[in-house]
């Protein structure tokens, strides 16, 4: 069960961290696999010097021997919190994989491609379609390839939904018609936007009464954040010497599912 506090986070700011959610064991044998198909492709565990971008795909295949999330009743308790009991499903692994290898810094803060990756589109009246989960299958610091997201964004996606007209639109047309809804919001995905870009996006800035700031989602290995769907969110840098190591999965109500044919989980 999740506190108030929590509730009130994900839902205001478009994040919530559950500690600990998946055990040491479970972590281990799952960064064993990762690191065995990485090595497959050509990245030695041992020598940074061989890893490169390309060795990072092709990893669906280590979720196959996944433990199942819905074992983990931490997640469990938060997402029949945030749906209700009963009324989500999430695939039986924990998603795909997430390897960032260490570049040459200093770490930037990215222009594009911010986005969604649940659509531009109402949310059942007291209830959510869906949410992403991201697990920390390694510790994660600052400045190591976490994924940075937009506190806030939540709120002001929800805004921008409630004043657009009705009209047929692709997810890109809502995209780039969000991005200009707001000089903040311009400017961050503007490519030509470089002058003190990390002081003036990671500091919390007042946007029509909404606290707005770019954050990173770090976190310990075990760690679970579940995020509301409408957090923008990007790809940043990693300028750490270890690789990111995450997993990335859903969870969808599911009404949402049998909108998308039952295809997602």
């Amino acid at each position: 069960m999740l506190t108030a506090e929590q509730r009130r986070a994900f839902h205001e700011e478009g994040f919530v961290a559950l500690e600990a959610a998946v055990a040491p064991d479970d972590l281990a044998r799952m960064r064993e696999r990762i690191w065995r198909r990485l090595e497959h492709n050509g990245a030695v565990r041992t020598d940074p010097s061989t890893w490169r971008p390309h060795h990072a795909n092709g990893l669906r295949p280590v979720s196959r021997a996944d433990p199942d999330p819905r074992d983990r009743p931490v997640l469990v308790d938060a997402l029949d919190d945030l749906f209700g009991p009963g009324v989500w499903r999430t695939p039986g692994s924990w998603g795909q994989v997430l390897v960032t290898f260490p570049t040459e810094g200093p770490w930037t803060l990215p222009h594009r491609p911010w986005h969604l990756d649940h659509p531009y589109r109402p949310q059942p009246a007291g209830s959510l379609s869906g949410t992403n989960v991201f697990l920390f299958v390694d510790d994660v610091e600052p400045e190591g390839g976490g994924t940075v997201v937009v506190r806030g964004s939540p709120r002001h996606v929800g805004r921008f939904i409630d004043r657009a007209r009705p009209a047929t639109r692709t997810q890109k047309q809502w995209r780039t018609a969000f991005d200009a809804s707001h000089p903040w919001f311009k400017a961050l995905t503007d490519p030509t936007d470089t002058d003190d870009r990390i002081r003036r996006f990671t500091t919390v800035t007042d946007i029509d009464g909404i606290p707005t700031q770019v954050v990173e989602l770090t976190g310990r290995a075990g760690d679970v954040v579940v995020c509301h769907p409408w957090l923008i969110h990007n790809i940043a840098p990693n300028v750490r010497d270890r690789p990111r190591i995450m997993r990335a999965s859903r969870a969808f109500h599911t009404e949402a599912l049998a909108m998308l044919g039952d295809k997602t989980a």
